[in-house]
């Protein structure tokens, strides 16, 4: 099928990825559909009734067909890798204009379009009520089997919605309003189903087809049209659509269902299907969703035809990617965390609320009045009256939501419909003497409910940033569809005990007052203001958490394993995190003591099931076979006796979004910004922070405990709360990497030859390899090497990288005879440095965030999480108030970390300073104790014999006891980077 793939075509200034997938599969999908024809018109002679007739053959043909070509026609619309933002940009464009522009033919064209499309989505819900006579006649149902026709349809539209809003955020919403309409297509067959259950099962999925249309026209709307006139143009096309539906119901009813019987109502999905799909080149994709994942030019080519201008602005590379991956998690949990909880909630509720009234209370209303003695002829022109009455509130509705206010428009139409309800609790009985009384209460509950439907879309396709759009307004729809599947039956339950209108009233007033009341609380308005501008001000005024015992900067491993500890302690915490996960990482072979901090939270199971690869230890290639030797992962029982254990490799992407998953499960708060400053008091102790939100605005959240994660961002350090911070004084370093496929690997028989152990290739001092498999194919490569070394080069990332991988040690090369990059190359610079005094007052920094020595042995996860570990119990105690009167609280653990460091920067030391002697020692003399080293227990039964005599050879272990003795000396760098000139200057 490679000539279906061979070119991008655009159509419609949006591409199609593989075109000609996309127009056969459309095509073979809709001569499915037109193969149940034949079977239909053979019926005509009973009346097309084709109840107990069984499928032919050519039938069941086309159902294969159909489902072959929605398959086709989705390869055709989507790439391999939908969804995912593009990392190759130099430049970022921000909408400046779009939002003030003046209204064009190209905007009210896509109104006529989408309007069009909101009519076909009403009309196949509005048909039902149309078929269902003659489909009870046709099968001879009883009312409970009838029943099951709106069930089923609501329940499809309820799964729709929030499918297609996670389709619309990941594939965009032009795709994905044509794949619903390629699927409305399909359930066309509907009208030649012989069996009653196999019209159950095409209504669910026309309902899913329909129910996905809704919201991702509104958030195309919201995201295109300007903002002065987004609010009452969205509103007044929901308005009429809804109204245009029924009308294209009733009116398709009227004309087509005398002669060809009820089933020629489904049959029209393929006209209608058909013209969405046909207007397809006049619905263009939404800019603010293609700058998102980096299509520029394509967002550029759209805006202009609706007469925008764009202004660039020139920013890193790395800042573009900083702003995609932060926008590019599309998930349902998001909605109900952080600064989306409270206004998904209230959202949620609201549509729940509608549906309950307009399910539930109007479904029974007619019964109620014919128990209260009025005809159905009388009843039913009450109904209709109001019915018609009511329409021109629609404009009504359009007005307010776009003139005067879209939060109070929505709360006073919420409220105003309780009153009704209330009303009619009140009057009860007594409404059957009083029609103008009662056509009163019908069209004021009419005209108030409508507007809450007629704003609820409008108003979540609004809140919600870019890349939850579609699945905020997909969720939101779903609940008021949810609404019409609880509706009837609890307002039957309620009748039943308590007949009459009364009761049922308030039962159906109470979750839509209580809506509004939460709306005017949470929400925030919207009208004439920018999707940015509202996404910013949601941050900025959010009620969030203003008070925590802890508060973490940073949802890395050190962060996330900061909270699960914490937890654990009963301490809940607060994460402040400026990226969406996943995000790219540098991947990481995990030491032994790593892994068992995983098994300590309970994540080993996890871990096999994300078949992580396992590791069973370190080989280092040396320049000679005797420089060449393997450290075994090893554990250490109760009575420390060493046993064969196994660790992780992890690609750290998806390593990290567990973690931080983990920790939000277990309790912990997710709050999505970036810390911009410490909060202190007078005596220069640390009360809190000052969050910048993701999409704007500042927060300010006080705490008892600040435990800084933010790794090589030194978030405390930076802002000067610590001691100095120092770079190591060494030969500079720069370390260069990407991932390669089809590398060799060891094919296991002992544990030195196990395929997914760590590899080390070492040319000579500062200069080495690394060798990490990540998953069955790919590995992640890299180069340390002097910076000096690599600007004298003078080549460029890649090029360095590939000509280093084959000329840095000769196994090294026969490991990769042809390296086959498939991620971009990166660079770190700069990487040594050391933070002194970095527990305090209020304060404690971790891992990365106070130290990073030489990550040759990869130590650094195996840092963070253990000296998050070990940070848990002392804050407790500390919240408990322990130490409180003592200048650093956290002394004691202070110590306790740089103790560890030392003990791994001198082992580092010993490697690069004296490899023959490491060697030895590694593989003889101190076996054992550099396995501890090794796997990562330099906390425990610290210094060893091992260690004392690498610190003897390096001349320091008199200075590392007399400096952890000293605290006006400690934490004084010591290391063979150490220069005695540095001393001097530490300090200042």
């Amino acid at each position: 099928m490679d000539f279906l793939k061979s070119k991008k075509h655009s159509s419609g200034r949006v591409m199609f990825h593989h075109p000609v997938a996309f127009w056969l599969g459309t095509t073979i999908m809709v001569a499915g559909v037109i193969m149940h024809l034949p079977d239909y018109f053979t019926a005509g002679d009973m009346g097309y009734r084709m109840a107990g007739m069984p499928m032919s053959q050519i039938m069941l043909v086309g159902m294969v067909l159909i489902l072959g070509g929605i398959g086709l026609a989705a390869y055709g619309l989507f790439p391999r890798d939908f969804g995912r933002p593009t990392t190759d940009v130099g430049e970022a464009f921000h909408i400046r204009a779009m939002d003030d522009a003046p209204l064009t033919a190209a905007h009210w064209r896509l109104v006529a379009v989408l309007g069009t499309a909101l009519i076909v989505d009403v009309m196949k819900p509005a048909t039902l009520g149309f078929v269902v006579p003659g489909s009870r006649a046709e099968y001879g149902l009883t009312a409970s089997q009838v029943a099951m026709f709106p069930l089923v349809a609501l329940t499809g539209t309820t799964i729709g919605s929030v499918i297609w809003g996670i389709l619309a955020d990941r594939l965009g919403r032009r795709g994905a309003i044509l794949m619903a309409s390629l699927m409305f297509i399909g359930t066309t067959i509907c009208g030649a189903m012989p069996s009653f259950s196999w019209n159950l099962v095409m209504c669910f999925l026309m309902g899913m087809s329909a129910g996905g249309l809704l919201p991702i026209v509104f958030a195309l709307l919201a995201e295109t049209m300007p903002a002065k006139q987004r609010g009452w143009i969205t509103v007044l096309i929901g308005g009429l659509g809804t109204v245009g539906g029924y009308l294209a119901a009733s009116g398709a009813a009227a004309v087509f269902e005398p002669q060809f019987n009820w089933r020629v109502l489904w049959f029209l999905n393929l006209p209608t299907g058909a013209l969405v799909i046909a207007l397809n080149r006049f619905i263009p994709e939404s800019p603010r969703y293609l700058f998102m994942h980096g299509r520029s030019d394509e967002a550029r080519d759209v805006m202009q035809s609706f007469g925008v201008t764009v202004e660039k602005e020139k920013v890193t590379a790395r800042s573009v990617a900083a702003h995609q991956k932060e926008h590019y998690l599309t998930s349902l949990s998001r909605l109900f965390l952080g600064v989306y909880r409270s206004q998904t909630l209230s959202l949620v509720l609201l549509g729940l609320a509608w549906g309950l009234v307009n399910w539930g209370f109007l479904t029974w209303l007619p019964s109620n009045l014919r128990e209260m003695g009025l005809s159905a002829g009388v009843s039913n022109g009450i109904l209709a009256r109001s019915a018609l009455i009511a329409i021109p509130g629609i404009l009504i509705v359009s007005w307010l939501y776009g003139h005067w206010s879209s939060k109070k428009s929505m709360v006073m139409f919420g409220l105003a419909t309780a009153t009704v309800l209330v009303g009619f609790s009140v009057i009860g009985s007594d409404l059957a003497k009083n029609t103008g009384l009662l056509i009163m209460l019908v069209m004021g509950l009419l005209v108030c409910s409508s507007g809450v439907i007629a704003t609820l879309l409008p108003y979540s396709a609004e809140v919600y940033p870019t890349h939850l759009r579609g699945i905020g307004a997909g969720v939101t729809s779903a609940s008021s569809k949810f609404g019409g599947i609880v509706g009837p039956p609890l307002i039957a339950a309620v009748v039943t005990l308590w007949p009459g209108l009364s009761i049922a009233a308030l039962v159906t007033a109470a979750p839509i007052a209580v809506a509004a009341i939460l709306l005017g609380l949470k929400g925030f308005e919207t009208r004439g203001r920018r999707l940015e501008e509202i996404q910013s001000s949601a941050a900025a005024n959010q009620k969030g958490p203003k008070k925590k015992d802890v508060v973490i900067i940073g949802g890395g491993p050190a962060g996330a394993a900061g909270a699960m500890f914490l937890a654990k302690e009963g301490i809940r915490s607060l994460i402040v995190e400026q990226e969406s996960f996943p995000r790219f990482h540098i991947g990481e072979s995990l030491t032994g003591a790593g892994g068992k901090v995983l098994r300590d939270l309970g994540l080993e199971g996890e871990m096999v099931r994300r078949r992580h690869p396992i590791k069973q230890g370190v080989k280092v290639y040396g320049n000679s076979p005797k420089g060449t030797w393997f450290v075994p992962v090893m554990g250490r029982d109760e009575n420390w006796n060493l046993h064969d254990s196994d660790t992780w490799q992890v690609r750290r992407s998806e390593f990290d979004k567990m973690m931080l998953d983990e920790a939000v499960a277990r309790g912990a708060d997710l709050l999505q910004g970036r810390a911009t400053r410490p909060l202190r008091n007078d005596d220069g102790s640390v009360r809190g922070v000052e969050v910048r939100m993701a999409a704007g605005g500042t927060q300010e959240i006080e705490s008892e405990v600040i435990l800084d994660c933010s790794g090589q961002a030194t978030f405390l350090a930076d802002a000067g709360v610590t001691g100095t911070k120092h770079i190591g004084n060494h030969v500079k370093h720069i370390a260069i990497f990407s991932q390669v496929t089809g590398a060799i690997r060891d094919q296991g028989g002992s544990r030195d030859n196990y395929k997914d152990n760590t590899l080390i290739f070492y040319q000579k001092k500062f200069h080495w390899a690394w060798f990490i498999p990540l998953d069955d194919d790919v590995v992640s490569v890299g180069v340390v090497v002097p910076s000096a070394y690599f600007q004298e080069k003078k080549e460029s990332k890649r090029d360095f990288l590939v000509r280093e991988l084959q000329e840095l040690h000769p196994v090294l090369k026969r490991r990769l005879p042809e390296i086959k990059l498939v991620e971009e190359v990166h660079a770190i610079p700069d990487y040594t440095y050391q933070v002194s005094e970095f527990c305090g007052k209020g304060f404690i920094c971790i891992g990365d965030a106070h130290r990073f020595i030489d990550p040759i042995f990869s130590f650094g996860v195996t840092v963070a999480m253990r000296e998050a570990q070990f940070a848990a119990p002392a804050i407790k105690a500390y919240l408990g108030g322990a130490h409180r009167d003592q200048v650093n609280p956290f002394a004691d653990h202070q110590i306790s970390c740089d103790k560890g460091a030392d003990v791994l920067e001198d082992a580092i030391d010993l490697f690069w300073e004296q490899p023959t002697t490491f060697a030895f020692f590694a593989h003889q003399r101190h076996k054992e104790m550099i396995t501890d080293v090794f796997a990562g227990r330099i906390y425990e039964r610290q210094p060893s014999p091992s260690v004392s005599e690498i610190r003897k050879l390096l001349n320091r272990q008199q200075d590392r006891e007399r400096f952890y003795e000293n605290p006006d000396l400690y934490s004084v760098p010591i290391g063979s980077r150490y220069h005695p000139e540095r001393a001097g200057i530490w300090k200042e």
